[in-house]
């Protein structure tokens, strides 16, 4: 769990909006890659169609 930097209130939608979202996107790249295995044992990475 991280907790991310807090963003001033007050702040225009215009200027939350993207800074929000830039926050939570850099947050995310840093997750790790979780890793499956398929029917045949073989460890894969999960791919967004894997996701779905």
């Amino acid at each position: 769990m991280e907790i991310l930097p807090v963003i001033p209130p007050g702040l225009p939608r215009k200027e939350f909006l993207p800074l929000l979202e830039e926050r939570i996107e850099t947050a995310c790249a840093r997750l790790p890659v979780p890793v499956h295995h398929d029917l045949a044992g073989k460890r894969r990475r999960k791919t967004q169609s894997t996701q779905e």
